[in-house]
């Protein structure tokens, strides 16, 4: 074998060749973006070894698909393979002088010096050096050869690769083969007998008279014959080969336009779980663009339960009323697996494709098939999602009619989008654990502040529930009120700096009292300064040192006027200054809901923001915060301390000398219901022991008239039977803890956390 070296030449024909091949297959990637990162100009006679190393190697990255600078040499073996049948259909030469032509080519275009020979018929020998600077040379000469071997093998593969460099061995060693066409065998015919005929005109003269005159003749004739009939051979040969050559490019073409729409749909699904944190909200997005993209009847996405016992539907498109109840009922992930339906799914992790599920038998499946076929599917392919290595759920898609074959490939694509899936549930469950465990920290921290001062419990909630209150009637957007609602839950934590004697104070402040609790927004805003918040909650720090600025400039800390207090704080400072003159303190009693909002009528003309104020005013009427009961000769003032709300907690009554004991039902200010099956008669005083839900540690002591009784029969309100008590001289302690409980409780109850009727008390 003759000694191969590499030749130093230039590499912009084969560049030429890759940009070819990704204008017709890959026109996704940008061939002169991708040649000016390699440092190339596109349309230059120059391009070295280092750069040409450099652009199949970004190639390989940017397609994302390790066999593409194969592709690109079948595609350009492919291209040469045209003009190869054009020469031999113009009979330019046989197929193994033309091959060798095509290969000389190439080898030219690879900058390599190939050793080319011909040890036997139909057969040629290619060997080129391995160079580790040429490391995609392998590939894209193994596509073009592969392609080459094609044109003459059409039942079975014409190449042997025996030694490859990239398998350790110095050289690549290729064997290209090829059959022998019926045009070429009549060739050969019609050559020996154009020798027969040449020699017997020769041997006229010595040849009987009879021989003389019919050999040379009958000679010419088969000549002329076979000639004929191999040309129409060759015709017809070429013509098939022309027409596999099409219908492989249009085979490609159509490969290279599925890639780019399975492409396009992985981008855009990936897109938009990375713009979604919501799980519904990712499901809905996935579900339409499956429905807009792909050519399926039906999809759906069933999702595991957080016992992950069986899966359940939760998106999906193209179903009907009558299917959607059918999916009602959960498909089981646990029990045996020959008797699971997901037994295929949850042995292999592994997608599945049935073409007829009403012909497909197999044991391991047919429960699986047999699903499909009740929800009416007539073909289907579905795959797991997979999460921490667990089957979290399905995406499955189906045909109702046999309008196609399905093909591996529409498995791959969905064997392509569920990780993502998977990947955006993960993403969105993380999200919702940092979101609840963020909510967690805040209501500690507001309830730190509530426990300085029983007078004060449940302020926080109360003053929170008024904010959210006046975003709503402002249609401010959910992300704003939540904001909002986080910095009323803190807005007084400043006052952990406070000394309780200040804040506990019966009388009115001295001037040196006064100017240290007005420390406290400052002190809040300090101190929430130290949390990392982010996006929208940033301006948490801001709003609340802000909550106590004035509209004329004669709020605290900062004197702020008019816009330049931010809108929370605007918000805030009317909730609390309204939820603070219609609570107790220590040193005044609450203020009635109608001459508090009078009051705040009258400050929203120079302290408070006016559409704010309306807006709490709207709130609390859509809510009945505060009502008018016109039933009686007086008007009656009903406010919000004034509700019953659920309340089951044991409570223990001394009368005289006995203990009874009973489980409460409801709860207010001023009484408790007792269910009990004892009896006792109205106006006795007695005295009970329990502890409130929420507060199971702390008991609380307290003296009670029995007010009536429900006896069994009667059960009157929908009460159980038992009696109803009226609390009589309610320690201040006492009172500030029942109201802690009833603000939390209807805070809960609006919010969606808490259930139980809430009832007004005449």
């Amino acid at each position: 074998m003759a000694s191969l070296k590499p030749l130093k030449r230039d590499y912009s024909a084969l560049l030429q060749s890759y940009r070819l091949f990704l204008q017709e297959e890959r026109p996704d990637i940008d061939f002169e973006k991708l040649c000016h990162s390699c440092h190339i100009t596109p349309d230059s006679g120059s391009v070295d070894s280092r750069q040409m190393a450099l652009f199949t190697s970004r190639l390989l990255n940017r397609s994302g698909n390790p066999q593409i600078l194969r592709a690109a040499g079948r595609a350009a073996g492919r291209r040469s393979g045209l003009g190869l049948m054009q020469q031999l259909g113009l009979g330019l030469g046989g197929p193994t002088r033309l091959l060798e032509k095509l290969i000389r080519e190439q080898a030219a275009l690879s900058g390599q010096q190939w050793d080319i020979r011909s040890p036997g018929r139909n057969l040629l020998d290619i060997t080129i050096p391995g160079d580790p600077s040429h490391h995609w040379s392998c590939q894209y000469h193994s596509g073009f050869l592969e392609s080459l071997a094609l044109l003459f093998n059409q039942r079975s593969p014409g190449l042997a690769h025996p030694r490859c460099s990239r398998r350790g061995d110095r050289h690549c060693h290729y064997q290209l083969t090829w059959d022998d066409s019926p045009a070429e065998s009549w060739r050969r015919r019609r050559n020996r007998t154009a020798m027969l005929t040449t020699v017997s005109l020769l041997a006229v003269p010595w040849l009987p008279p009879v021989a003389a005159a019919t050999l040379p003749p009958l000679g010419l004739a088969a000549m002329l014959a076979m000639t004929a009939f191999g040309g129409t051979l060759e015709r017809n040969e070429l013509r098939r080969h022309l027409q596999h050559q099409q219908a492989t490019t249009e085979e490609v073409v159509d490969q290279a336009n599925a890639s780019l729409i399975n492409l396009q749909l992985t981008r855009e699904i990936g897109q938009a779980i990375s713009s979604r944190s919501d799980s519904d909200d990712l499901l809905r997005a996935v579900s339409d663009i499956l429905a807009h993209q792909l050519d399926f009847d039906r999809g759906m996405i069933l999702l595991a339960d957080s016992q992950r016992k069986a899966l359940h539907y939760r998106c999906g498109f193209g179903l009907n009323a009558a299917e959607l109840k059918r999916l009602e009922s959960p498909l089981a992930l646990s029990g045996r697996h020959d008797r699971t339906p997901l037994a295929p799914l949850l042995i292999n992790k592994r997608g599945l494709l049935i073409n007829d599920v009403r012909q497909f038998q197999d044991v391991r499946v047919h429960n699986l098939c047999r699903w499909f076929a009740g929800l009416g599917s007539r073909a289907f392919a579905c795959c797991p999602i997979i999460s921490d290595q667990q089957v979290i759920g399905m995406l499955a898609l189906d045909l109702r009619t046999p309008k196609r074959l399905l093909v591996e490939s529409d498995l791959q694509l969905l064997e392509g989008i569920a990780p993502l899936i998977g990947i955006g549930l993960q993403n969105s469950r993380l999200l919702d654990e940092r979101s609840a465990q963020f909510q967690s920290v805040i209501q500690v921290l507001a309830a730190s502040i509530d426990a300085r001062d029983f007078l004060t419990a449940g302020h926080s909630v109360q003053v929170t529930e008024y904010a959210v209150g006046i975003c709503n009637q402002l249609g401010l957007g959910s992300d704003y009120t939540d904001m909002v609602r986080i910095a009323a839950m803190l807005h007084d934590y400043g006052k952990l700096a406070v000394p309780d004697f200040i804040l506990k104070k019966d009388g009115e402040l001295n001037a040196e009292e006064k100017a240290l609790i007005r420390t406290h927004p400052d002190k809040s805003r300090e101190i929430l300064e130290r949390i990392p918040f982010e996006g929208i909650y940033r301006q948490i720090p801001e709003v609340v040192g802000a909550h106590h600025e004035k509209l004329d400039g004669s709020g605290y800390p900062n004197g702020l006027k008019g816009d330049e207090i931010p809108l929370g704080a605007r918000i805030i400072a009317v909730a609390d200054f309204f939820e603070a003159i219609t609570s107790k303190r220590h040193y005044r009693d609450p203020m009635p809901y109608h001459e508090a909002l009078q009051l705040l009528a009258e400050e929203s003309l120079v302290h408070f923001d006016k559409q704010v104020v309306d807006a709490l005013f709207c709130h609390i009427s859509e809510n009945k915060i505060c009502m008018v009961d016109n039933s009686g000769d007086e008007e009656k003032k009903l406010d919000r301390r004034k509700v019953r709300v659920p309340c089951r907690t044991q409570v223990s009554c001394q009368v005289a000398n006995r203990t009874i004991s009973g489980t409460s039902t409801n709860l207010s200010n001023g009484g408790i219901f007792i269910a009990s099956d004892t009896g006792l008669d109205e106006g006795n005083l007695i005295d009970v022991i329990f502890a409130l839900p929420d507060s199971p540690d702390q008991l609380l002591k307290l003296q009670g008239r029995v007010a009536w009784n429900n006896p069994l029969g009667r059960q009157a309100q929908g009460l159980p039977e038992g009696f109803g008590l009226e609390f009589v001289n309610l320690p201040e302690e006492t009172s500030g803890a029942l109201n802690g409980y009833i603000s939390r409780f209807v805070a809960r109850k609006e919010a969606g956390l808490a259930s139980g009727e809430i009832l007004t008390v005449h």
